[in-house]
């Protein structure tokens, strides 16, 4: 039987191999990238990794190459909080195309849905809909903004709490990646989903700041 197969059974920990890459070539393509994701508000702005953003990117590339110069926990999901407006999805959305592209090939490549674009799948289709973001490796981008009770039929349902009480069993079992930006802090998480939700967070995920400007400015 597989080793990994054997220690996720037997809990422990599942070895994570670093992936050979060229951290100057990724830069490159990041900042490629980046200026090509960069939000239509910002208009004519170069996409700069001045000292907040480039700790992060370089963190960020440590982490998606399992590399052990990773201020962190290789085998835990990532929590990336911050202001409005700072990179943090246009972050996620660099690193989704990199794995599209075949540059990142650590087996953390992620689909990607806004958890307000969630919660009105939920109000527009039931239940059903749920199962789509159950298993794999999955970014949640703007955790906490969709702020709201979903509906659907009479029913209301905590979407985002539902999804990541299942997104944690998924993680203890099969090792499935979470990936969260947010502007909340874990207190506001707290507040918002229950401390239950807040614990779990500890468990499933390295916490990554990002501060700065907006690049919508």
């Amino acid at each position: 039987m597989n080793l990994d197969l054997l220690n996720i059974i037997n809990h422990q920990p599942v070895t994570i191999k670093q992936v050979r890459y060229n951290f100057n070539e990724v830069m490159e393509a990041i900042l490629y990238l980046g200026q090509k994701f960069m939000p239509i508000s910002s208009g004519e702005k170069k996409f700069i990794l001045e000292e907040e953003r480039l700790n992060l990117y370089t963190q960020l590339i440590y982490y998606f190459f399992n590399d052990d110069k990773f201020k962190g926990d290789l085998g835990k999901g990532l929590f990336i909080h911050g202001g409005k407006g700072t990179g943090k999805t246009l972050a996620l959305k660099i690193f989704r195309a990199l794995a599209s592209n075949r540059l990142l090939l650590s087996g953390k490549g992620f689909r990607m849905f806004n958890c307000d674009e969630i919660v009105a799948d939920y109000e527009t289709s039931g239940a059903k809909c749920l199962s789509n973001y159950y298993k794999g490796n999955i970014f949640f981008d703007d955790i906490g903004d969709e702020n709201r009770q979903a509906l659907h039929y009479g029913t209301t349902r905590n979407v985002m709490k539902d999804i990541m009480t299942r997104r944690y069993r998924e993680f203890t079992d099969n090792g499935s990646m979470t990936y969260i930006t947010s502007n909340f802090n874990v207190k506001l998480i707290e507040q918002e989903y229950g401390a239950r939700i807040e614990d779990r967070f500890k468990e499933m995920f390295n916490e990554l700041i990002l501060t700065g400007e907006s690049l919508r400015k």
